[in-house]
């Protein structure tokens, strides 16, 4: 295949993704923002595998902006991590 065809392939399916994510932009996305926003504890996800290691992007990710953030990882730890976590935690 053409490399630049690729390439512009590429863009195309991208571009039509965001676009959909547009129209996920709801009164439910609002409210989540403002939430995760006005919370004074630590946002904290799961995962366990290939959903783990998005969880860790996560992670580094909102902290990188100062959003305190956390991710309980494995099934086995799970109980000894959520002892950590405080009712304002989100």
């Amino acid at each position: 295949m053409n490399i630049k065809k690729l390439a512009v392939r590429t863009l195309h399916i991208e571009a039509e993704s965001l676009n959909h994510l547009k129209k996920l932009i709801d009164d439910d996305f609002i409210t989540c923002v403002r939430l995760i926003s006005k919370s004074s504890g630590r946002l904290i996800v799961s995962g366990i595998g290939k959903s783990a290691i998005i969880a860790q992007k996560m992670v580094a990710t909102f902290n990188s902006t100062g959003t305190p953030f956390g991710a309980i990882t494995t099934s086995s730890s799970a109980p000894r991590e959520l002892q950590f976590a405080v009712r304002w935690d989100f």
